[in-house]
């Protein structure tokens, strides 16, 4: 018998406001593909992903990354302990006719998603699209992503309840506005400070580190794997 599909959210729940900033937000699933587009269209061309489908062409690897986020951000979506952060432009209008700008997720260290729920959300068709080479780099990336968090937890001493950050990305367009740093910044004050928890996060772009170094956090893990180099990175909760 087929599982009934879980009722969608019939909107964003609203965080917080900044003037200027946005409006962050728990997306809806409704959400989720406009999601999806923003982060492939941030990832196309990064390290990572250009090493698990480099043999692909722009447009190709672009669709293959959208159809794999929207399956893996719906799986998450559904999950009480995940959450998916977006800041919904300011303008005119109701909240939910207006764009994302930035995205990012809040989700537990060591909740990989499972064979079965990719299987359930399409991975057959994605294979199809990616083909044996992009699937095989594919499942060693995640590997080694999965190993350098986890050493980078136990470096910094964190406790098994930490979270980790993914798919950070704010769209080009208001880049340098303070936008992601608000948000990020606001989000792991409920997920991290307020829980005493430590978070961890994995960036193979250099500049990307100076920015969550911004944020409290500090290299624990430097390795190179998979194409390039990488860092793990944790912070520990502030006190209120």
């Amino acid at each position: 018998m087929e599982r009934a599909p879980a009722p969608e959210a019939p909107s964003d729940r609203v965080l917080a406001s900044s003037p200027g900033k946005g409006t962050l937000v728990r997306i809806s699933g409704l959400r989720v593909p406009e999601a999806a587009s923003l982060a492939a269209a941030a990832f196309v061309e990064s390290p990572a992903y250009s090493f698990a489908f480099g043999h692909l062409e722009v447009e190709p690897r672009l669709r293959a990354l959208s159809q794999m986020f929207a399956a893996n951000f719906t799986i998450l979506r559904k999950r009480p302990t995940s959450n998916l952060f977006g800041v919904v432009a300011d303008g005119p209008g109701p909240l939910g006719s207006r764009p994302l700008v930035a995205f990012f997720m809040v989700v537990p260290l060591g909740g990989e998603i499972g064979m079965l729920e990719m299987l359930e959300h399409g991975l057959i068709s994605l294979a199809w699209r990616i083909g044996v080479p992009g699937v095989t780099k594919l499942l060693e990336m995640a590997k080694f992503s999965d190993d350098l968090l986890d050493d980078t937890a136990a470096g910094s001493g964190a406790g098994p309840s930490t979270c980790k950050v993914e798919r950070m990305v704010v769209h080009p367009s208001v880049q340098g506005k303070g936008i992601g740093t608000w948000a990020l910044g606001t989000a792991l004050g409920l997920e991290s400070d307020a829980r005493g928890v430590h978070c961890v996060l994995g960036t193979q772009e250099s500049r990307n580190v100076t920015y969550y170094e911004r944020l409290g956090f500090r290299v624990v893990c430097e390795r190179d794997g998979c194409g390039s180099h990488h860092w793990g990175l944790s912070r520990a909760p502030k006190a209120l």
